[in-house]
């Protein structure tokens, strides 16, 4: 039985040994999980009639490995408030199956029906849908199940600065998913007549990134640039009341213990509405990842850097594609295609399928 999790206000542990970024409301103690792939073989999931976009995103989750000993332990059973919690145990019990190492693969009809009363839009069988969108909705569904801050804060004044922010936000968003995926944005505003400063924060468990269409060939670097440099067209100044076309600056103040970075690849044309599939190719480091030059000065980040652990592919248009996993454990790389699991070329990982990356 792998260490459980203890609650405490400290910073959470790594993944295998290294030191992790710093997300400073963290309440948690994760203990080193290096140990606890070993051994393991990892579980095929079946299809269910295009099920693909959620056995792809669970594939990703079972291998976010404080996530997964949270649940095997049954630490998540204390931490349940008064709220439904069916979600929650149909997903602990679908990871104990895959992780039991008994069979190739299990079906996950129970987390899908589950999933498909609490999300309207996902109750149509057989009906394609979006990984990403799934992959929120299940974090939000887990939130909503462990959540021990049931209160809705009103604040006449926004936060003053990052630590306030953080503060407020974990009055009413408190649990182990918003300690493991959440980060907070920090976006700077000065007005060019005044010189107010107008700060802004907002929370993420993932950030979605633009491509650059023009572009055949870029890499994640340039991307995340294009996000942090996201223009003003025009701006009305709540203190001297002038517009203007200010600078923006958008940076992290609190970067998340797995940093999610969703690719937006598909685009609606605004006359026809057909929506199109961008297949540019990005390229990722299949190391380690550096958000450095993306953060605020804030005393609270320790360390910057990322390792890739996980990828989320989509292969085909939005309404008929299929999606698929690749998963790092220990050093190898598998290929999760729904009940079909195989060892994977590292060497192979970047393609212009790649939809999200998982960082720890």
């Amino acid at each position: 039985m792998p260490t459980p999790i203890v609650r405490q206000n400290h910073q959470v542990g790594s993944m295998d040994g290294e030191e992790p970024p710093s997300y400073s409301s963290s309440n948690w103690v994760i203990p080193d999980l290096s140990d606890l792939t070993r051994g393991f073989s990892i579980c095929g999931l079946g299809n269910l009639g295009n099920t693909c976009w959620m056995n792809s995103i669970v594939q990703a989750l079972s291998l976010t490995l404080p996530l997964t000993n949270y649940f095997l332990t049954r630490s998540f059973e204390k931490d349940l408030n008064h709220t439904s919690h069916t979600f929650a145990h149909h997903y602990s019990n679908l990871l104990e199956n895959l992780w039991n190492g008994q069979k190739k693969d299990i079906i996950p009809i129970e987390l899908l029906q589950e999933l498909r009363t609490l999300v309207p839009s996902f109750a149509t069988p057989f009906q394609q849908q979006d990984a990403h969108e799934a992959f929120t909705y299940i974090l939000d569904l887990l939130h909503n199940c462990l959540n021990d801050s049931l209160t809705k804060s009103y604040h006449p004044q926004g936060p003053s600065d990052y630590r306030e922010a953080l503060i407020q936000h974990k009055r009413h968003d408190n649990s182990l998913i918003w300690d493991l995926f959440g980060g907070q944005l920090q976006s700077c505003i000065v007005c060019p007549h005044c010189t107010k400063r107008i700060e802004k924060f907002d929370h993420f468990t993932s950030l979605s990134l633009e491509i650059q269409k023009e572009l055949e060939t870029t890499n994640i670097y340039a991307v995340l640039q294009t996000f942090f440099a996201e223009p003003i067209s025009e701006w009305h100044c709540p203190c001297c009341r002038k517009i203007s076309k200010p600078t923006r600056k958008i940076t992290i103040s609190c970067l998340p213990y797995i940093l999610v970075l969703h690719l937006k690849r598909f685009s609606q044309c605004p006359y026809t509405g057909e929506t199109k599939k961008i297949t540019n190719l990005v390229q990722v480091p299949m190391d380690f990842m550096d958000m450095k030059d993306y953060c605020s000065k804030n005393p609270s980040i320790i360390t910057t850097k990322y390792r890739l652990y996980a990828i989320v592919n989509q292969k085909g248009s939005l309404s008929s594609g299929h999606y698929t996993s690749l998963v790092r454990r220990d050093h190898a790389w598998y290929l999760c295609n729904d009940k079909t699991v195989t060892t994977h070329n590292p060497k192979t990982l970047v393609s212009k399928d790649n939809y999200i990356f998982f960082y720890y």
